[in-house]
């Protein structure tokens, strides 16, 4: 299971070429739930992690060819959402692994009694590993202030290195496009795995392992409206200045039509 590196940059679809399910959003608060249900429950006075450093992916994936595209888009999404690119030979900082039997890769790798994935203590990741697809994501975030035990307006949550690590046989039924934007949002963003949102009747790329045959085939207005204001607002932006801010997006979106 080889890394590899996506393709040049040049080589990646620029931001004209990512296209987004329209949906029509016309209530403020159906548009800050839904806003909510794609963002963790995190504290709402504490900035929300972002990588503050260019983008440096790796790919290990068994299938080449649907690596190379998962690359590109991957690419395209972060620029989309206004994120440095690194340059060729850069250090990575976000990794991309699709393998048969990715648990117990895991789990083996775990025994060997090396260390697994940046500062991450043993309780977050069997945190990590608790969960219902057969997706792990890793964050290795570290908080930066100049409050002794206090948050302040400098308070930083910096994402230094990120992880998504996907089982192939549970992927190999989904486009690249699909497997590219739920890795985006996981890999760039606090989010988390979403049941249908069966009272909005908006849908998120994060249902794509919970029901795949009605999961949408890219991002959806909802998750990249997310993430393109994660990355707009000041990194100390909290958790319920990106929320609101999304929320008024989706909704000034929605005003205009699909």
């Amino acid at each position: 299971m080889a890394a590899q590196e996506p393709p040049p940059d040049d080589s990646a679809p620029d931001e004209s070429e990512i296209l987004v399910e329209g949906q029509r959003i016309v209530d403020f608060g159906a548009a800050s739930d839904l806003a909510r249900d794609v963002a963790r429950r995190p504290r709402s006075t504490v900035p929300m992690a972002r990588l503050t450093a260019p983008l440096c992916l790796q790919l290990a994936i068994d299938d080449e060819a649907k690596g190379r595209l998962i690359g590109r888009r991957i690419i395209a999404n972060a620029r989309a959402a206004n994120i440095a690119i690194a340059e060729v030979g850069c250090r990575p900082n976000a990794l991309v692994i699709i393998a048969d039997n990715m648990r117990a890769k895991i789990d083996e790798y775990r025994r060997d009694g090396r260390r697994f994935f940046g500062s991450l203590k043993r309780h977050q990741i069997e945190r990590a590993l608790r969960v219902r697809d057969p997706v792990y994501v890793f964050h290795d975030v570290v908080f930066k202030t100049n409050t002794r035990g206090g948050i302040d307006r400098k308070t930083r949550m910096n994402l230094v290195t990120t992880a998504v690590m996907m089982d192939s046989q549970a992927s190999s039924g989904l486009s690249a496009h699909q497997v590219a934007d739920y890795a985006s949002l996981r890999l760039l963003a606090p989010s988390r795995e979403l049941s249908e949102l069966e009272n909005s009747g908006a849908r998120t790329i994060m249902t794509l392992f919970a029901d795949p045959s009605r999961a949408p085939p890219e991002m959806t207005r909802l998750d990249r409206s997310y993430l393109v204001t994660l990355y707009r607002l000041p990194s100390r932006a909290s958790a319920v200045d990106v929320l609101l801010e999304t929320s008024r997006v989706l909704l000034e979106d929605g005003a205009q039509g699909p």
